[in-house]
C-alpha cells in the first residue's frame, strides 16, 4: 500500500507537471501575439477588437483546456456524471483581453516537435461568452467551468462540475455580448441527461460516412 507521503509526492508531481504545461501554453500564446497581432491591426473588427483598441496594451488571460465529447460514450450515456464522456483535445484557448475584457482567443496546440504553438486567432463570440460563464460561475467561489466541443457538429458546450445534477449547457444559451454578472440574469444550466438525449437523436440523423456505408452494403 502506498504511504500518505508517497501519495502526497505523487500529487505534488502531478501539480508541478500541470503548472509546467500551463506555463508552456502561456509562453506559446505570448509568442503567438507577435504573429497574430500585426495581422489584426488593419482589420480589428474581424478579430473581435474595437477600432480604438490598442493591441499593445492587450493582456492574456488564464488558459482554458478544451475537451471533446466522445460519440460512443454519448450514445451509451443514461445518467450520472459526464466525466467519462469528455476527454482532452490537446488544445488550449487563451483569452486576449483589453482593459480586462475578453476580445478574442488564441488557440494553442503542440506541433510535430512537441512544442506548444499558436494555431488560430480570433473566436470573438466564444471569448465573450466564456467570460460571461466565468463571471457567473467564478473561480473565486471554487467553480471550474469546463469548455467542451462536440466535433460531430462543431458545437460548443460547457459544464460546471460543482453543480448538481450533472449539467451540459450549449453555448447558444449564453449571450455573445459582455454582461454585468451583478445585474444580468444567470441562465439556467441544462441537465446533462436532457442535452445528451438531444445529441443522441442528432447522431441518428447524421449521414453515415462513405467508408462505413460501403461496409454495411457489402455485408451479406
Amino acid at each position: 500500500m502506498l504511504s500518505s507521503a508517497t501519495l502526497l509526492l505523487a500529487s505534488d508531481a502531478g501539480a508541478t507537471n500541470d503548472a509546467a504545461m500551463i506555463n508552456g501554453v502561456k509562453q506559446a500564446a505570448q509568442e503567438a501575439t507577435k504573429l497574430f497581432f500585426p495581422r489584426a491591426e488593419g482589420r480589428k473588427k474581424t478579430f473581435g477588437f474595437e477600432p480604438e483598441d490598442d493591441l499593445g496594451s492587450a493582456t492574456l488571460g488564464t488558459p482554458v483546456e478544451l475537451y471533446t465529447l466522445n460519440d460512443a460514450a454519448v450514445q451509451a450515456y443514461h445518467s450520472g456524471p459526464i466525466t467519462a464522456l469528455i476527454e482532452p483535445t490537446g488544445q488550449w484557448l487563451v483569452p486576449v483581453m483589453i482593459g480586462g475584457t475578453n476580445r478574442a482567443m488564441i488557440a494553442i496546440a503542440q506541433n510535430g516537435d512537441g512544442q506548444w504553438a499558436g494555431t488560430t486567432f480570433g473566436m470573438a463570440p466564444l471569448a465573450r461568452k466564456w467570460q460571461n460563464i466565468q463571471a457567473w460561475w467564478p473561480a473565486a467561489e471554487k467553480f471550474t467551468p469546463q469548455l467542451i466541443i462536440w466535433p460531430a457538429a462543431q458545437g460548443y458546450f460547457f459544464s460546471i462540475p460543482q453543480v448538481q445534477p450533472p449539467n451540459l449547457t450549449g453555448f447558444s444559451d449564453i449571450p455573445a455580448v459582455h454582461l454585468d454578472p451583478q445585474t444580468a440574469q444567470k441562465p439556467p444550466l441544462v441537465p446533462a441527461e436532457n442535452s445528451l438525449t438531444f445529441l443522441k437523436e442528432a447522431l441518428k440523423q447524421m449521414p453515415i460516412p462513405q467508408s462505413e456505408n460501403k461496409i454495411n452494403k457489402d455485408k451479406p
